[in-house]
C-alpha cells in the first residue's frame, strides 16, 4: 500500500499581489477541491517545503534540467536557463511578457536556435531549446553576474531585470545582440504578420549551483511538469508528468512526491482564462483520481500544499466527514 503522497499545486492559491484584485479561484467552479479543503486537517504552511521554487526561485538550477533532459553532458562547462521571451514596448519601457502564449512549432525553434547559436560560436557557448517556455545555454566560465529569475521579471520593465556584478555590460551587450536578431529574423516577421506574438528576446537567468533537495530524501517517485525539478530526485525513479495521476503505478511505490507549477507560471504572465483552464483540468486529472485511491485504500494520506498560509493533510477518515462541506473557497483563500 503507498503509504503517503505529497501533493504541491504551486500558485493555486497564492494571494493576488494587487490590492483589491478578485483571486481567478472564486469565478470557477471547483467542487472536488472544496471538498478537499473542508475536509482536510489544515495547519499553518510556514513549515511546509515548496518545491516549486526548485523550477523558478532562486535556487532554480539550469543544470539539474540539463541532466534529467539528457541534453548534453552536464560536466561540461556551465549551465543557464535561457528563454524566448516575448518583449512588448512601451513609450517609455520594454516590458518582459513571458513565454506560456507562444506556442512555437518545431520548425520556429530550430530556425530561431541556428541564429541565435551563430551569434554564440565566438564564445564557445551554445542554446539547448526545448519548448517555446525553455531553453538552456553552456557556457564555458560561471558568469561573474547575479541573474533576476524569469518568474520575477515577468511584466515588469526590462531595466529593472538586468543582471548585476562584474561582467553585467558583457551579458548586457550580448542580450541586446540576440534581441536584434531576433527583431528582424524571418520567424517573427511571418508571426507578426499573421497576428502571433513574437519571440523576440532571450531571458537569461537560472545560475546557480544544485541544492535544496533535501526535503525530497525518501522519496521513490517525483512527479512533476518542470525538468528542474525532475532533475533533483535523489534517486534514477523521477518520471515525467505526461500522464495523470493514473498512469502512477501505486504498488511500486510508498513515498510519492508531485510537484506541479505551470499554474505559477501562468499567474504571474497575467495569463488568467488559461490559469482557470489548467485548474479544471488539474482537478479533473489528479484530483479525482487522487481521491478516488483513498477511498480504495491504496493510498493512506495525502498532504496537500496549495500556495497559500495552510497546508492540508487528508486521509480517508478526514475524506468521510461530509458535513463539513459549507465554507466556500473565498474563505480559505483568506485564511
Amino acid at each position: 500500500m503507498t503509504k503517503v503522497v505529497h501533493l504541491e499545486i504551486a500558485g493555486l492559491m497564492d494571494p493576488t499581489h494587487a490590492t483589491g484584485t478578485q483571486h481567478p479561484l472564486v469565478s470557477i467552479e471547483v467542487p472536488l477541491l472544496r471538498k478537499c479543503l473542508n475536509r482536510a486537517r489544515s495547519s499553518d504552511a510556514s513549515a511546509a517545503p515548496c518545491f516549486g521554487r526548485l523550477d523558478w526561485g532562486e535556487e532554480a538550477c539550469a543544470r539539474t534540467g540539463v541532466r534529467h533532459l539528457g541534453l548534453a553532458d552536464t560536466e561540461e562547462g556551465f549551465w543557464l536557463r535561457a528563454d524566448l521571451v516575448e518583449m512588448q514596448p512601451d513609450t517609455h519601457a520594454l516590458y518582459v511578457m513571458g513565454n506560456r502564449h507562444l506556442h512555437l512549432m518545431q520548425d520556429e525553434l530550430t530556425a530561431l536556435a541556428g541564429s541565435i547559436n551563430e551569434l554564440l560560436n565566438p564564445l564557445a557557448a551554445e542554446w539547448y531549446p526545448v519548448s517555446s517556455c525553455e531553453g538552456y545555454l553552456r557556457v564555458q566560465e560561471p558568469p561573474q553576474v547575479a541573474f533576476v529569475p524569469l518568474l520575477d521579471a515577468l511584466l515588469r520593465d526590462q531595466g529593472r531585470t538586468l543582471p548585476t556584478g562584474p561582467e553585467r555590460r558583457t551579458w548586457e551587450r550580448l542580450g541586446t545582440e540576440i534581441q536584434m536578431a531576433l527583431h528582424a529574423h524571418p520567424v517573427n516577421q511571418a508571426r507578426q504578420e499573421r497576428g502571433s506574438a513574437p519571440a523576440n528576446s532571450l531571458y537569461i537567468w537560472g545560475g546557480c549551483e544544485p541544492s535544496g533537495s533535501e526535503g525530497l530524501q525518501g522519496t521513490d517517485l517525483l512527479v512533476s511538469d518542470s525538468n528542474m525539478v525532475l532533475g533533483m530526485a535523489p534517486t534514477s525513479t523521477a518520471t515525467a508528468m505526461d500522464q495523470n495521476w493514473l498512469a502512477v503505478d501505486l504498488d511500486s511505490h510508498s513515498r510519492i512526491t508531485i510537484v506541479l507549477t505551470e499554474l505559477m507560471w501562468l499567474r504571474r504572465q497575467g495569463l488568467v482564462a488559461d490559469w482557470q483552464q489548467r485548474v479544471l483540468e488539474i482537478q479533473r486529472q489528479w484530483l479525482a483520481p487522487l481521491i478516488t485511491s483513498l477511498e480504495r485504500e491504496e493510498i493512506a494520506e495525502v498532504h496537500m500544499y496549495f500556495g497559500g498560509s495552510r497546508r492540508f493533510v487528508l486521509n480517508k477518515r478526514y475524506w468521510r466527514r461530509f458535513w463539513k462541506w459549507n465554507r466556500p473557497i473565498g474563505d480559505w483563500l483568506r485564511a
